[in-house]
Parts: structure tokens; C-alpha cells; sequence
């Protein structure tokens, strides 16, 4: 017979938290320093009363269906995003009340007590993030129980080399599997370093052992120290990584910088060089140009023309020599005085000198 939910409340006097509709999850604590969390497995489910979660499901269901993934059975779940938030607080809780909690599901959140039940896919579809929860919290949850295998089974999840701990998996048989009138169930007896289960019927006994409160305090804060220490390492190997990247591009940019500054020194040192030669070809070409204006005005304003180039000098010369002779065939005309044909032929041969 299937009961409903508010039918099942009612029936076993849960003492659950309405944390939103349609869910059976819920925590409560019997015994001193134990804590007793309840999952609802079946919360995103094709049968869910909720369409959303319906249409989660169905989501869970087609991206299954993908090669390389593991297959799902539609009698088993998922459990939500804010039941995730639920289990993580709770487990937060028990720790700071220095608890340690058993932890109880219809699906397996265990793959070899799913094998040993005799149905490997009858596991909870995002058992694997559960359980991240769960180690998030080391030692706080000793063992999860669950009850959906027809045979039950028992494994382990040892995370202690990581430093998160070990959680103990223990599928109950079901009832079912049993012939009429012959007993299956167990009593579960909690001591301070040990969980005992006494089996009857086809539910075996079984002991657990973990460590006692203070030893498990101990312990948590030994792995905090550790992991601590282990972040303040790879914090201080990421600074000297980050450094060392730093100081290699620091040189490679002094590298491309010596280079720029060595190229630009060739540059003006040859822009200098042009500078120079510039500079004397002016130097020369004032010179000339002084040159060439004193003979202007010592020629009485006449324009001297000439190659500006090498025969330059040789016309000025030229036109020193013209200028000397001009100055002696006036001297010549000063003295004509007193005797006409030695003036007459004092002004040929000067006409004769000129036309030469």
C-alpha cells in the first residue's frame, strides 16, 4: 500500500520541517551527541505532485539517455538544490553542537551497496553531490542507511587520505525479500565510539567503529591545521609564480628596452653625423658667399657671376685681374694732359686691352 505524504506525517508522528511543498526531509536528534538526518531521495522524481520538479526530472532522464552516460531508473530520484542547502546547514549545525549525525534514505548513496543489493541502478541519480556535501563536513557523518535493496550491503567511502574522512554505507534488507512470519529489521545502538547494529532475520549485525567526540574534535581541527597550512603553501607558491612571471617580464621589457635605446643611439649618432656634414657644406657655402659679396662691392656694385662649384675661384681671379687693369687704364687717362697724340694713342691701346 502507498501512502501519501501528509498520511505518512500523521502516521509516524514525524517531526519534520515543511521546507517546501512536497518534500520529506527532516532532522531530529535522540540520543546525547547524536543527530539523525532523514533525506528525501525521490525529491526531483517523475512522480512528483509538482510539475517543475516533474520537468527536472525529466531533464535528468533524457541527458541519460546521452552516450557515455550511466543509465537511470524512473523508481528512483534526485535530491533538489534546496534540500543540498538544507544537508549542508544541518551538518554545519551538528558540528558546532559537536554532533555526529547517522544519516537515513530510501536510494543508496553508494555504488557497492547498490551491486551488493542486487540492483545497480536502484542509487540516488546525484548521489555523487551528495556526498560532496557530506565530506564538506569531515567526520561529522558517521553512516548513511538506506533501504531500497532487496538484499542490503555495506561499503565504504574513505576520503581519509585527502583529509575528509571516512563514511560508513549500510543497505538494510528489505522486508520483502523475507518469507512470511520470518522477522527482518534491527535495532540501532549508539555509543560514544561506536554505532552497534543488532540484525535479526535477514538483516545481518554489524559494528562501526568511530572515534569519540573529543577525538574527532581533535581530528578536525589537526585536518583545518592542514588544510590551512596547505592553502598558506600554494598561496605563497602562487606569489612566487606570480613574482617570477613579473620579474620575467620586467627583463624581457628591459631587454626590448636596451634594445630600443641601442637603435636609437645608432640613429643619432647618424643623424649627427648628417648634421656635421650639413653643417660644414653651410660653412663653406657662407664663405663663398662672403667672398663673392666683397668682390661685389669692390667692383663697384657689378654682379659676379660664376660656377658656384670648383671653377668658382679660378672666375673670381679672373675678375680680380680685369679689375687691376681697369684701375691702371685710369691711372693711364690721368697723365694725357699737354699731348694730344700720345693721349690718341694712350686711349687705343686701352681700347685695344679692353677688347682683349
Amino acid at each position: 500500500q502507498h501512502f501519501s505524504l501528509e498520511e505518512l506525517v500523521a502516521l509516524f508522528n514525524l517531526p519534520m520541517a515543511r521546507h517546501e511543498p512536497d518534500c520529506l526531509y527532516y532532522s531530529t536528534s535522540c540520543a546525547s551527541g547524536w543527530r539523525f538526518l532523514f533525506l528525501d531521495t525521490n525529491d526531483i522524481s517523475p512522480r512528483s505532485s509538482m510539475l517543475s520538479k516533474r520537468n527536472e526530472a525529466r531533464e535528468w532522464l533524457e541527458k541519460a539517455r546521452k552516450p557515455g552516460r550511466a543509465a537511470l531508473v524512473t523508481n528512483c530520484g534526485a535530491v533538489g538544490k534546496i534540500q543540498l542547502k538544507w544537508l549542508q546547514d544541518q551538518l554545519t549545525r551538528a558540528r558546532a553542537a559537536t554532533e555526529r549525525v547517522v544519516l537515513f534514505s530510501h536510494s543508496s548513496l553508494n555504488e557497492t551497496v547498490a551491486r551488493q543489493g542486487g540492483e545497480p541502478d536502484l542509487i540516488c541519480w546525484n548521489f555523487k553531490q551528495v556526498m560532496e556535501v557530506i565530506f564538506s563536513e569531515r567526520d561529522v557523518v558517521v553512516c548513511c542507511l538506506s533501504g531500497q535493496q532487496l538484499h542490503g550491503g555495506y561499503g565504504v567511502d574513505d576520503m581519509t587520505r585527502r583529509g575528509r574522512g571516512r563514511v560508513h554505507h549500510l543497505g538494510i534488507q528489505n522486508a520483502i525479500s523475507e518469507q512470511d512470519g520470518v522477522a527482518c529489521f534491527g535495532i540501532l545502538q549508539l555509543f560514544e565510539n561506536r554505532i552497534v547494529l543488532q540484525g535479526y532475520g535477514g538483516v545481518k549485525p554489524l559494528t562501526i567503529s568511530c572515534p569519540k567526540v573529543e577525538e574527532a574534535k581533535a581530528m578536525h581541527n589537526k585536518a583545518e591545521a592542514a588544510a590551512a597550512a596547505a592553502e598558506t603553501q600554494a598561496r605563497v607558491r602562487r606569489q612566487n609564480e606570480e613574482l617570477d612571471t613579473k620579474q620575467a617580464h620586467e627583463a624581457h621589457l628591459a631587454t626590448e628596452m636596451a634594445h630600443t635605446d641601442a637603435a636609437a643611439l645608432v640613429f643619432d649618432i647618424e643623424q649627427r653625423k648628417l648634421y656635421l656634414v650639413a653643417e660644414e657644406e653651410e660653412a663653406k657655402e657662407r664663405e663663398i658667399e662672403k667672398d663673392r659679396l666683397a668682390l661685389y662691392y669692390a667692383g663697384g656694385g657689378e654682379e659676379v657671376e660664376g660656377a658656384e662649384d670648383e671653377g668658382r675661384e679660378d672666375q673670381l681671379g679672373e675678375v680680380g685681374q680685369t679689375q687691376e687693369r681697369r684701375t691702371i687704364d685710369e691711372k693711364k687717362e690721368t697723365v694725357t694732359y699737354g699731348n694730344d697724340d700720345k693721349a690718341v694713342t694712350e686711349v687705343s691701346n686701352k681700347k685695344s686691352d679692353s677688347e682683349k
